[in-house]
């Protein structure tokens, strides 16, 4: 007996070693077999929910599902939900499909004539369903029974066909005018009245759904737009306004019986707009703002960008103006005798390239102002390209906070973090109340309008400003807490954690801010007794806590309303707490939350936890949390797959550092076996520890569940930087860490190490390989290489100098290459190149809009003078992370083979023996791996 017991132990034994061996390892084939969970939406009632489950390259299930009983429809392509407000019915697009789509673009179908989506209503209690094919777009009105839907056709009876000979009789003349605008259903599914309408370019309801305002079209010589009201009650339609070319931005109050828009019937090529108002009672629209209205600035007018809203209260209207351009001369020169420069001058404000990556924005620059419907004054907030007005229409407040940069603007090239000041601004007169100067952090305005809250960078303290009487007092300066964020050894100004809104009891606002633990309700006039919210709990016990609040509509917050969680900053287990009770934790693990959704009118749940092993499945449970129930499950086919773990290692930097970091392995790990490792790094990365991955093709970086399974152990270490020293910086985290790992562990090959990184990462490895040979290979995407060019190099994405990033943020040099040349060197990996040993990948594309490709170039093409092994992959046109989903692939692999090539001796891949001729630019033959003749 105790023979068969063995003979049994060693069979299942076997068989389980069998199916470890067995599982498959995660590579380009698994990336569109994994699913995501998106576009989580509750009903206004909270008695459903909805959520899509797609896959690349595959179709979406749209799902809707009770909360109560939980039974749940599925639509196949389904995607943009919408539920009515009390839950009768849905409404959602079908989308044709990935496949239908790719096959007809494979044989060259114009996009006009590819299908089109459908829309479907599906009655939530009865389960019938209704499609309704070729749809542009739909509404729902937010608490009104009513959808609207705007076919992609113009469904108007065609005109009848004559023969040749009828043309020379007299015949009625065709009654179908020609339009630019679509047929448009207004459609109540649960009476199912329908309405249809011709011509229609744009529509919206107002929100009890008892008024829909649409324009039509029609085109003869020039596209004219009628605006029309219909009463969704007595059915009966209004015209508004007719004969216009234009009309836009329009927005309803929130009674829903007022509208404003910008409208123009002018024929110039450069038209002049006007703010129109109709209410409804009205026989006509009322022109509020023309070129002829007193009170607006002479030679401005109505923006045609204009972004028009009526504030709360429906007693006055916030809208765009701007400076009349003038009519352009008509042009009697050549396009070939026209001179085409930049000029460059050191008194600009902001730099040609800046300037001209703001072009675009800058032509439809609108300054906000304000219309008040009782007296019929306009205010304009300001007329400064340079100046930010902030207006939150839910606020009591007759006033609002603005930002002028304009002081700044040159200096801002080089110093950061970016200054500017701020004053509040009177909605009546206009005036404004200078409070701030030089100010590096965005301030909170009360919603009273009565406090101006702000973070002192000085002293890092929260100090708060009576607007009425300008006096300041210092919010925190008694409480025992750091109120700044960690900079990592950045030289500029550390960031505060950051404010999180307002509360308010007794007539009393109060503020609420976080600290590097807890949260702090301040009350900005009396600072001697600072409300602990979260009792000090975080400090005394090394937890953060952040706030969940949910009643978004609302102006104050209420606490006891909110949830807390808490992440443990030690070992990273996170937890809720419930309202003000924090002696009782709830849904508590070795997890992360990624999200947490709360029903505005029930107490149903939703969240997602994930593990370094487990999806972020969608999991329901209720305020009390008695009961969690998972809702999906979304990819179980993980279990086919060799996965990884991950632990946390601690030790010590050459210089005595504590540091902490990741080590992920395979499902599979066996001690007795030598694993290759690759080091990945950017800064810190330590939060990460229960993050999940999902199988995809990479952006820039390696995933370490992916070479885990593969077979590599993966090693992310936390960085931490000294001034002007971020490269003996990075060795001396990176590469103690390195050391500690393969002492500590004998199954690391020593001789099978890599390092990779992307960006800051990337620079950091290009420098690394200058001051070690420990490594077998690297990978660097996107790195600067020469810190004395790229300080004097452009953002192309944004057209900003580079000159702050070296004095005052993340290269942490501290000075100019005038006052400290030799840190410029010194962290400059082109100087170090003939030292290098270690081959290099590197990844450069030439539309990088952060780190200038050239960078790349000149790491290139100095190790190649040198003769040292170097490869540059350029992802034609695109960016300094790849966005093209058949280039990320394609780096996938490629980073893949050149790994395995070095660290797990397989055979190299064409591209890397032979290159890539540009005549054979494309070829994928040249990703084939070199065979033995």
């Amino acid at each position: 007996m105790k023979q068969f017991l063995v003979c049994f132990a060693i069979a299942v034994s076997l068989t389980i070693n069998a199916q470890s061996v067995s599982k498959k390892v995660i590579n380009n084939d698994a990336y569109d077999l994994w699913n995501s969970i998106s576009t989580i939406e509750w009903s206004a009632d909270g008695q459903y929910f909805t959520y899509v489950i797609g896959a690349p390259k595959n179709d979406n299930w749209l799902y809707f599902q009770n909360a109560k009983t939980l039974e749940k429809d599925s639509i196949f392509k389904g995607k943009d939900a919408a539920i009515h407000f009390q839950s009768e019915f849905a409404v959602f697009l079908i989308d044709p499909g990935y496949d239908t789509i790719r096959t007809l673009k494979l044989k060259d179908t114009k996009p006009d004539k590819l299908p089109k989506d459908s829309l479907g209503i599906t009655w939530l209690k009865t389960d019938s369903l209704l499609l309704v094919p070729n749809i542009k777009s739909f509404a729902l009105a937010e608490k009104g029974d009513w959808i609207a839907y705007l076919s992609t056709n113009d469904d108007r009876p065609d005109c009848p066909k004559y023969k040749k000979w009828q043309w020379l009789k007299k015949r009625k003349k065709c009654d179908r005018p020609k339009t630019t605008g679509h047929s448009l259903t207004v459609h109540n599914p649960l009476s199912n009245n329908k309405i249809t309408i011709d011509r229609v370019v744009d529509y919206r309801f107002n929100q009890k759904g008892t008024i829909l305002y649409y324009s039509t079209s029609l085109k003869g010589e020039v596209d004219t737009i009628n605006l029309y009201a219909l009463d969704l009650v007595t059915n009966q339609s209004v015209e508004i306004i007719k004969n216009q070319l234009d009309i836009s931005s329009l927005t309803i109050d929130e009674g829903g019986q007022q509208i404003a828009f910008t409208t123009t019937a002018d024929t110039n090529k450069i038209k002049t707009y006007q703010l129109a108002y109709w209410t409804t009672g009205d026989t006509n629209v009322r022109i509020l703002v023309d070129t002829n209205t007193v009170g607006l600035k002479d030679g401005w007018a109505v923006s045609e960008f204009s972004k028009t809203y009526f504030a709360k209260d429906g007693e006055s209207i916030f809208f765009g103006t701007n400076e009349m351009v003038e009519q352009e001369p008509e042009d009697s020169l050549l396009d070939t005798e026209k001179a085409k420069l930049d000029v460059w001058s050191w008194t600009d404000k902001e730099i040609q390239p800046q300037q001209l990556r703001q072009l675009r924005r800058t032509k439809k620059e609108t300054f906000p102002t304000r219309y008040n419907l009782i007296t019929g004054k306009i205010t304009h907030l300001t007329t400064s390209e340079n100046e930010s007005i902030y207006i939150n229409t839910d606020f009591v407040s007759q006033q609002a906070l603005g930002r002028s940069t304009d002081a700044y603007l040159k200096t801002n090239s080089w110093d950061f973090p970016w200054k500017a000041d701020y004053f509040i601004v009177d909605f009546e007169t206009g005036e404004k109340q200078i409070i701030l100067t030089e100010q590096a952090f965005f301030p909170t305005l009360s919603p009273s309008g009565n406090y101006l809250v702000w973070y002192n960078g000085a002293d890092s303290n929260w100090m708060a400003t009576t607007i009425k009487t300008n006096n300041t007092v210092n919010l925190t300066e008694n409480i025992e807490a750091n109120f700044f964020s960690d900079n990592n050894g950045n030289p500029s100004s550390p960031f505060p954690e950051g404010s999180l809104g307002w509360t308010s009891s007794d007539g009393v606002e109060r503020v609420l801010v976080q600290s590097e633990f807890d949260i702090y309700e301040l009350n900005p006039v009396d600072h001697t007794n600072p409300n602990p919210v979260t009792k000090s709990l975080g400090k005394a016990s090394n937890v953060k806590y952040t706030m969940y609040h949910f009643d978004e509509d609302s102006i104050y917050i209420n606490l006891n309303r909110c949830l807390f969680r808490g992440v443990n900053q030690k070992t990273k287990a996170e937890f809720i707490v419930r309202g003000l009770d924090f002696s009782t934790p709830y849904l508590g693990g070795d997890h992360t939350f990624l999200s947490i959704s709360k029903s505005a009118a029930s107490d149903h749940i939703l969240y997602r936890t994930m593990t370094v092993s487990k999806y972020p499945d969608l999991i329901l449970t209720s305020l009390n949390f008695n009961h969690s129930k998972e809702i999906t499950h979304v990819n179980p086919q993980q279990s086919d797959y060799n996965w990884a773990t991950v632990e946390q290692v601690y030790w010590k930097s050459y210089k005595g550092l504590e540091l902490e970091g990741l080590l992920y392995k395979p499902e599979n790990f066996d001690s007795t076996k030598q694993y290759p490792m690759i080091v990945y790094f950017y800064e810190k990365y330590d939060d990460r520890l229960h993050n999940y991955y999902s199988p995809r093709p990479t952006a820039s970086i390696v995933f370490p569940t992916e070479y885990a399974s593969n077979g590599y152990v993966v090693f992310i270490p936390n960085i931490l930087y000294t001034p002007g020293h971020p490269a003996q910086s990075a060795y001396d985290c990176i590469v103690s860490g390195t050391d500690f790992l393969t002492t500590t562990y004998s199954w690391i090959d020593t001789n099978k190490l890599a390092l990779q990184g992307q960006s800051w990462g990337g620079y950091q490895t290009a420098q690394l390989i200058t001051m070690t040979d420990k490594y077998a290979c690297a990978m660097a995407g996107a790195p600067v290489s020469n810190m004395f060019s790229a300080y004097g190099g452009i953002r192309w994405g944004s057209g900003m100098s580079r000159m702050f990033q070296y004095e005052k943020t993340q290269s942490r040099i501290g000075c100019t290459i005038w006052d400290c040349p030799e840190l410029y060197m010194e962290n400059s990996p082109i100087f170090g190149l003939p030292k290098v040993k270690t081959p290099l990948l590197i990844m450069h594309n030439d539309n990088d809009g952060a780190v200038p490709w050239y960078q790349g170039i000149e790491m290139f093409m100095g190790l190649r003078r040198l003769e040292k092994p170097v490869w540059m992959l350029n992802y034609n046109g695109d960016q300094h992370n790849l966005m093209q989903n058949a280039n990320r692939e394609d780096l996938s692999l490629r980073m893949r083979q050149f790994f395995d090539y070095y660290l797990k001796d397989e055979p190299m891949p064409l591209w890397m023996k032979n290159g890539v001729p540009a005549i054979e630019k494309g070829n994928p033959s040249n990703l084939e791996l070199e065979t033995e003749e």
